[in-house]
């Protein structure tokens, strides 16, 4: 129950959400905080990160503790770090 007395979503009761968006917040700052040593770039081929994921997705919902890992140890190593000091700038190419 949430403190209005009202029933939740039922995906995650108030102390859970409350948990698991601290982590999440503690992991931003962290990331901010060591952006710099991460490669701008990813080192991945085309289509590799596709390949690491599973074919369909989870029939039953994953605890938030596997879908952050995932996200540090597949995602993270995907992205090209924009706010790294090194990212010298992107240049759209429009018609």
């Amino acid at each position: 129950m949430t403190p209005s007395g009202a029933q939740g979503t039922g995906d995650m009761d108030p102390r859970e959400f409350r948990e698991h968006a601290h982590a999440v917040v503690d992991w931003i700052a962290d990331y901010l905080a060591g952006v710099d040593e991460l490669p701008v770039l990813p080192a991945l081929e085309p289509g590799e990160l596709r390949g690491a994921l599973p074919a369909v997705p989870p029939v039953q919902g994953e605890p938030m503790e596997r879908i952050l890992r995932d996200f540090d140890e597949l995602i993270l190593p995907a992205v090209t770090h924009w706010n790294h000091p090194s990212f010298r700038g992107y240049f759209a190419v429009t018609g």
